[in-house]
């Protein structure tokens, strides 16, 4: 957590792939809403990508860290499956 915190650049990419992974979701949920239905917190993960976007000057690294080392990887599993159901 330190270092995340220390390295301006690794928060920014961070933050930016979170960026684009909500942004991504949003669409989904536009287009394909019923495969958007079956994502676990899919509405979290877009509320998450809005408060980066809107609240950059007040984003709290603890949570964004919690998310890189609690969360992310299972929506990254979670994905994978759909998309192998859908390829």
């Amino acid at each position: 957590m330190e270092d995340y915190e220390a390295d301006h650049m690794l928060r920014s990419a961070c933050e930016r792939q979170f960026e684009i992974i909500g942004e991504a979701m949003t669409r989904l949920r536009t287009i394909h809403n019923d495969v958007f239905e079956k994502v676990p917190e899919g509405s979290a993960v877009i509320a998450f990508r809005n408060r980066l976007i809107h609240g950059y000057d007040s984003v709290d690294s603890e949570i964004v860290w919690d998310v890189i080392t609690g969360k992310i990887g299972d929506l990254e599993k979670f994905t994978r499956k759909l998309i192998e159901e859908y390829d």
